[in-house]
Parts: C-alpha cells; sequence; structure tokens
C-alpha cells in the first residue's frame, strides 16, 4: 500500500517528532491505493456538514473561526482500508518508539472551497485533553497559487507546511495551528490519536 521510500522514511518519525513537534512525508501511497481513497472520498462528498467548533453541546458553528465543511468516519468504511492500515502503523509506532499511551483514533474527512480557511487553534486543550498526535493526509492537487497552507506555530520558528497530494503532516496536538484561505478545493483526511477509550 505505502511506497517503499515512505516505509523508510517512517522509520525517522519518532526522532523528528520527539525533537522538531512535527514529521512530514510525501509520495505515500502507491498510486493505485491513493486513487481508491479519492475516490471514497468523493462517494461521501454529499453527507458532509458545516464544521462546528467546541465539544458536546457546546458546539456550534462559528464561521469567523473555521468555514470548512467535514464528516466523521468509522473503521467500518472499508473502502478506506488503506487509510485504517497507515494508523495502525504510526500509532504502533509512536507506542513502541515514543512510548506514548494510544488508545484510540478517531477520523474525519475535511473539505475547504475557495476563500475558506480554519483560524489559529489547538487540537489538545482544557476541553479536548485526550488528543495526543494530530496527523493531516492530503488528496488535492496543490501549486503555490492555491494557498490554503497549514501553519504550525512554534517558540522559535513558525512551518508552513503545503497541502500537496499524497503527502502527510504529524505533529504534537498541544501546537497551535492555521489552515489558511484556500483560492481553490483542498481536501484531506485528519486523524487523532487519543489516550482515552471510549
Amino acid at each position: 500500500m505505502l511506497n517503499k521510500a515512505s516505509l523508510n522514511q517512517l522509520n525517522n518519525m519518532p526522532r523528528h517528532l520527539s525533537e522538531h513537534g512535527y514529521f512530514n512525508l510525501s509520495n505515500l501511497f502507491n498510486i493505485n491505493f491513493l486513487e481508491q481513497i479519492i475516490s471514497s472520498y468523493d462517494s461521501l462528498s454529499a453527507n458532509f456538514k458545516p464544521a462546528k467548533i467546541s465539544k458536546g453541546n457546546n458546539k456550534s458553528i462559528n464561521k469567523e473561526v473555521r468555514n470548512d465543511s467535514n464528516l466523521w468516519l468509522t473503521n467500518s468504511e472499508q473502502s478506506f482500508q488503506p487509510i485504517w492500515h497507515l494508523q495502525n502503523l504510526i500509532s504502533q509506532t509512536l507506542k513502541k518508539e515514543l512510548f506514548l499511551p494510544i488508545k484510540r483514533y478517531e477520523t474525519q474527512l475535511s473539505l475547504y472551497s475557495p476563500n475558506q480557511f480554519y483560524k489559529r487553534h489547538a487540537d489538545k486543550h482544557s476541553k479536548m485533553p485526550a488528543r495526543l498526535i494530530s496527523q493531516v493526509f492530503y488528496l488535492s492537487d496543490w501549486s503555490h497559487k492555491n494557498q490554503g497552507e497549514l501553519i504550525i506555530y512554534k517558540i522559535k520558528n513558525n512551518i508552513k507546511i503545503a497541502p500537496i497530494k499524497n503527502s502527510l503532516i504529524i505533529f504534537l496536538s498541544e501546537l497551535e495551528h492555521e489552515v489558511l484561505p484556500t483560492k481553490q478545493i483542498r481536501k484531506s483526511i485528519t486523524t487523532w490519536y487519543r489516550n482515552d477509550i471510549l
């Protein structure tokens, strides 16, 4: 499923994540599996809903903060098997190499249309303490004119990640980050590795 070169690069993930707080990987899946994932994503596009912020009864739509759309996935979606395979591999690696107490992960399809964004925020906070690691896999063709980059805010220097098709970014969930306004359709699959149990 994964490119051989990508599998080799994944060996560097624990060290880079530990030292820098993030890890970026390109050309992740073989083309046939990438096309399968994109086809599965597109088949669910009619089910996307406006994204909300906060948690539980406090969930609400706030288009000043974010105005994208999303859809939660479950492991019963067998057409996303390459994604489940990737998540299991990364989860096991994080537990083994960094001793992270990961117990499960949650997955969401995200869609940004032109001029949509998600302002600066963190995935792990007082209302969402169980998220340990955030991961985004990108599905859309991209060039500099499309914009829509992910900014990861760090103390010494900020990191700008281009949402390039078939690339992956993994980072610590407590790091604040932002999706800049995009000029073109921007598709991705987001995963959070968590230390709690449903």
